[in-house]
């Protein structure tokens, strides 16, 4: 009798073990891949994020699309900045912010050293982060924690009165603890997951330079609990679920999911495009690979989409820009089968 409960014990122990999956640098998608993720905003009563432990169900499947982000994996050399982090051996890029973040990705971590893109007014900043930040530790499975902390600081010359220089810095808190396994049901389908609570405690400071002399301007203090769900199955090779929870009221404030199998793209098409005259006046031309139908976007440096113009059978598009303000902007290519086919910036004078 005892040999056969022993028996048992095993074969169940053995289910329950097989069950709980590992995320590691295999699970991540390769450069090229590009990510659709759908955002609902106003997330049903029903999306809650259940209690820690093993072999739990989250039915996420009622999540409705509100709106759309882009994310690109990239080697560095394939963005604008590559020089900012030579260190830096992969690049992650949202095309809903033109920004890049620049990390280095191994078999044991993949890990953001630092940012590039557009700052509200202050145009273009590169932000490194001292230290880094781990955003997988190679392999995340369940009952793994860490704690870390680090900042990102920029400094930018300002035109307000009596101040020289405005230094912005936040410095963050975080606790990352994978408290959870299980079954995660999307619109898209069913996927076995492992769950991750990242707690972080953020702190931002203003500060002005005004006679030589640095002045605290403002502070703040959040908190701020995001709950992420990672599988390891092969057609996502990315974050699953990202859920943000309000700890104060106990209430899912929203939800990003990818809700379309990520594809792949031909990256060696992406530079071949040419802005001429750069900076430009009333008018540009921007050549371009020939594609048989897309389009061309423009964005400004919040990026803000400002214009479209539609491609039929050509190579080049010619702009007027007499209505655009002077200063920087972007222009994105794109396929109908929303593939990136070009990208690049020019100047309005």
């Amino acid at each position: 009798m005892k040999q056969k409960l022993s028996l048992i014990l095993v074969m169940l122990l053995s289910v329950n073990l097989l069950a709980q999956i590992e995320f590691t640098n295999e699970d991540l998608a390769p450069e090229g891949t590009t990510f659709y993720i759908s955002g609902d905003t106003i997330p049903n009563q029903d999306i809650s994020i259940g209690i820690p432990g093993p072999d739990r169900t989250w039915d996420f499947s009622s999540l409705i699309e509100h709106d759309v982000d882009t994310i690109i994996f990239n080697l560095p050399d394939w963005t604008p900045y590559p020089d900012e982090f030579p260190d830096a051996n992969f690049a992650i890029e949202s095309l809903s912010d033109l920004g890049f973040v620049y990390l280095v990705r191994n078999d044991d971590e993949c890990s953001g050293i630092g940012a590039v893109g557009p700052f509200e007014e202050f145009g273009i900043l590169s932000a490194p982060l001292e230290p880094k930040e781990i955003v997988y530790d190679f392999p995340e499975q369940y009952g793994n924690s860490r704690d870390e902390i680090f900042s990102i600081e920029v400094t930018v010359e300002t035109s307000t009165p009596w101040i020289d220089s405005i230094r912005i810095k936040k410095a963050t808190e975080k606790n990352s603890f994978v408290d959870a396994w299980g079954t995660m049901i999307l619109p898209l389908g069913t996927f076995e997951t492992i769950r991750v609570k990242e707690a972080r405690h953020e702190y931002d400071t203003i500060w002005g330079k005004s006679f030589g002399n640095w002045v605290l301007i403002s502070s703040e203090e959040r908190e701020k609990t995001t709950y992420i769900w990672l599988t390891d199955n092969p057609t996502i090779g990315y974050t699953l679920v990202s859920l943000d929870y309000n700890t104060d009221n106990f209430e899912v404030k929203g939800v990003d999911f990818i809700n379309v199998i990520p594809v792949g793209i031909v990256k060696e098409t992406i530079t071949q495009t040419k802005a001429f005259p750069n900076p430009a006046f009333n008018f540009i031309n921007i050549e371009f690979e020939n594609i048989n139908q897309g389009s061309l976007s423009i964005f400004d440096i919040s990026g803000n989409k400002i214009e479209q113009k539609f491609i039929t059978s050509n190579n080049h598009l010619t702009l007027n820009l007499s209505n655009y303000k002077s200063g920087l902007y972007f222009y994105l290519i794109t396929t109908t089968e929303g593939e990136i086919s070009g990208r690049g910036k020019f100047i309005k004078n």
